[in-house]
């Protein structure tokens, strides 16, 4: 969009966007209680713990590694 357009271009662009994102938020937020019972078993909790620190770890060591690799 060319920086001379019209304000209204713009208005509909950002409301497109926050249409959006409430858009998927709300489906976050469904699908995650549709989730409860399955994540509220301790097992379930676990493994998901262990999948969140191994992505974690992974994120912190490509970051790290990046980081170094600048020096």
């Amino acid at each position: 969009m060319p920086p001379s357009a019209p304000q209204a271009h713009y208005l509909q662009l950002a409301s497109t966007h926050v249409g959006m994102a409430f858009a998927v938020h709300n489906v976050w937020a469904l699908s995650l209680d549709r989730l409860r019972p399955l994540l509220e078993r301790p097992a379930a909790r676990v493994a998901l713990e262990g999948l969140t620190a191994g992505a974690l770890f992974l994120i912190a060591t490509r970051v790290l590694t990046a980081a170094w690799a600048g020096l």
